[in-house]
């Protein structure tokens, strides 16, 4: 009895001791819950967040410090120093406050549901008719009445719209007097200057509240190259990106706006818009609309998502150590089929063939007019590779690379992210042929850009840090074009004085046509 009685005591004392220790440490987890809520303020899980949010402030230094380790992914001249990747360009001259009247637009068409940084476009009004009075589209429904319009050359749809020039924009985009973003410039090139052209859409734009895009920060390290090299000579960098567009807009932008301003390089970057993939599945299969991202993880890793965004603790840790508490596979996708029009089974590109995929053969048209239109007046034409972030064994996070997840698995659907990839080295094959067989110079950015999501914003458009490694690996890639030509005399190479003149960029208000 007596050593019975003794064992329920050892029980007992060991019962209380574990229970001091739980609740010992339920107790401390409760404090640094409480302090770092109410004190650190750790901020809140953002995997439930409906829309990206803008970068009001420049990108953490920790993700330019993991942008950084990327410095080396394309060749650099030995006389490139590492260290200028973590410079800032100096701020733009010509950034202002915006306009009350422009500002109250912008807040109406948030108001309405629209995409706020169109309520500062000038509408190309012939676009407006073909989409309003001809094709009847709903695209203008839920806008105001009247809407800024220009008249368009020869009656043109192209291109669809411009940026009110010479404003700071309400959404963060800084629009000189030619209505490109970036700072300002004169119609005539100045003497030892070379002027590089970029010409694209939204990923050539970049995001409006970045404080550089990726052209800006091509000419920042070209500039600074040129200065360590005492070549006496300036880069002046033309934005001509807009968000939204497709080739034949480019095409209009690079004849109308661009050519008039003597540019010595055009470079071309789009592969997005007219990316599409998922007509070429045989048996079509309706788009998956996924909106929340962690309803793909398994139950128990859908317990650690819950931690996350419940308790700041457990967020704190994530960030601290980078603990990867859930991360997202490729979603089981229907089976289907891929058809190739040209037969080729994405093997290969007939770079002249009539029966090309993903609209390539409206966007070689539109290649062709911007060559036809530069050439002839000394200057060049680079067609760079596009990026989608599409790897087959690709693991995402929920929260930190949302976007990604969404994109890949919903407009793309039902595509495995190696079919994604397959038809995206496709395009880019065609892009490297064709610049080839027009004497063009190619510019491999796909090939370089790492494939690491945190530098990816979605599936094509990248974080500040990566715009900037972007930025950095253009550069790299121009670098031995750039000094050969100066080397020889070709650059910088005096102003033409037979180039066509600019467009007015005036504008007006008008009523929309034909509105439903």
């Amino acid at each position: 009895m007596a050593a019975s009685a003794s064992k329920r005591s050892r029980l007992r004392r060991a019962g209380v001791s574990v229970l001091l220790t739980v609740g010992s440490f339920l107790f401390a987890l409760t404090l640094a819950e409480v302090f770092l809520r109410w004190v650190v303020h750790v901020p809140g899980d953002t995997s439930t967040k409906s829309a990206a949010p803008k970068s009001a402030v420049p990108p953490a230094r920790s993700a330019i410090e993991n942008a950084a380790r990327y410095v080396n992914s394309a060749p650099l001249p030995e006389s490139v120093d590492t260290h200028w990747f973590m410079d800032d360009p100096p701020a733009l001259p010509n950034r202002g406050t915006v306009p009350p009247e422009v500002q109250r637009r912008f807040d109406d068409y948030t108001k309405r549901g629209i995409y706020a940084p169109q309520s500062s476009y000038v509408w190309n009004l012939e676009f407006v008719r073909s989409q309003t009075c001809v094709a009847k589209s709903k695209i203008f429904a839920s806008y105001p009445d009247s809407i800024d319009v220009f008249d368009p050359i020869g009656k043109s749809p192209y291109p669809r719209f411009r940026f009110l020039p010479g404003i700071t924009h309400p959404s963060g985009l800084v629009a000189n007097s030619f209505g490109f973003r970036g700072p300002e410039i004169v119609l005539r090139k100045p003497p030892r200057t070379i002027r590089i052209a970029f010409v694209g859409a939204s990923a050539t734009v970049d995001t409006h509240s970045y404080n550089a895009s990726y052209p800006e920060w091509t000419a920042h390290w070209l500039n600074r190259w040129s200065q360590s090299r005492h070549w006496d000579v300036r880069f002046e960098v033309l934005n001509a990106g807009r968000e939204g567009i497709g080739s034949s807009d480019i095409a209009a932008i690079v004849q109308q706006e661009v050519v008039p301003l003597d540019p010595d390089l055009i470079l071309y970057m789009e592969g997005g818009n007219q990316f599409y993939a998922n007509a070429m599945v045989s048996s079509r299969t309706p788009r998956q609309a996924i909106t929340d991202p962690s309803l793909y993880l398994e139950h128990s890793r859908r317990v650690l998502v819950w931690l996350r965004e419940h308790f700041a603790l457990a967020r704190l840790v994530d960030r601290v150590f980078s603990v990867r508490v859930a991360m997202l596979d490729e979603p089981v996708k229907p089976k289907h089929q891929l058809v190739w029009p040209d037969h080729s089974g994405g093997s290969s590109v007939d770079v002249n063939g009539q029966s090309l995929p993903l609209d390539l053969t409206t966007i070689r048209a539109d290649l062709d007019a911007i060559g036809n239109a530069v050439h002839p007046l000394g200057g060049q034409v680079a067609i760079s590779s596009f990026l989608w972030l599409a790897e087959p064994g690709l693991r995402l996070s929920p929260d930190r690379h949302k976007y990604i997840f969404q994109q890949l698995n919903t407009g793309l659907w039902p595509l495995t992210y190696a079919e994604i990839k397959l038809i995206a080295n496709y395009q880019n094959q065609f892009f490297r042929k064709y610049a080839e067989s027009r004497g063009d110079y190619f510019i491999d950015l796909a090939g370089r850009m790492p494939r690491d999501p945190d530098l990816f914003s979605d599936a094509v458009h990248m974080t500040e840090a990566g715009v900037r490694l972007q930025g950095w690996i253009t550069f790299a890639l121009l670098a031995p074009t750039v000094e050969s030509k100066i080397k020889s005399g070709e650059w910088p190479r005096p102003a033409r004085k037979d180039l066509p003149p600019p467009p007015a960029l005036t504008h007006y208000t008008a009523k929309i046509p034909c509105k439903v």
